[in-house]
């Protein structure tokens, strides 16, 4: 599973919630409340990192209590079947989710300018525009500045570069 999965409640999950069943730790509860059918996984980041978001989202699935949405999830394969296809491609929504998660942990309120230009962006070459401002952001923060060549390269995979 992706960040482009998008998850429902089941019948399970609803009651899960309804009736406050013990069995889900605060995160798994938070995020479970959160699903809602249209969001994708990747749009809950804002709350929780990425890969902590994945990890509850398969427990919820393997708990019965959320499942996938499949046109959401068919919509998602395509698309990564498509740009595994085509070499030089990017992945718009990935690389737009990196670029926002990346600038608001490394740089937080400071970057907000950047990250409304990023929210905003409507194309893989919109967001390679703002690379350079993006990497001069992240190399700046204390925190960024030993990782930024690592996270340049997750990014230019990203855009298709």
């Amino acid at each position: 599973m992706d960040e482009s999965a998008v998850l429902a409640k089941t019948a399970k999950g609803q009651e899960t919630l309804a009736a406050r069943l013990a069995g889900l730790d605060r995160r798994g509860r938070q995020v479970l409340i959160m699903i809602d059918g249209k969001r994708r996984l990747g749009e809950l980041t804002r709350v929780f990192p990425l890969p902590e978001i994945l990890q509850i989202a398969e427990l919820l699935l393997s708990e019965g209590l959320a499942e996938i949405v499949p046109s959401a999830a068919s919509a998602a394969q395509r698309r990564a079947v498509a740009n595994a296809a085509k070499p030089g491609v990017g992945d718009f929504p990935r690389a737009r989710i990196f670029m926002v998660n990346t600038a608001s942990h490394f740089v937080g309120v400071f970057a907000s300018a950047l990250i409304d230009r990023l929210e905003r962006a409507e194309s893989i070459a919109d967001l390679a525009s703002h690379r350079a401002e993006w990497r001069k952001a992240i190399a700046g923060s204390h925190a960024g500045s030993s990782q930024v060549e690592s996270l340049a390269k997750d990014l230019d995979a990203l855009l298709g570069r």
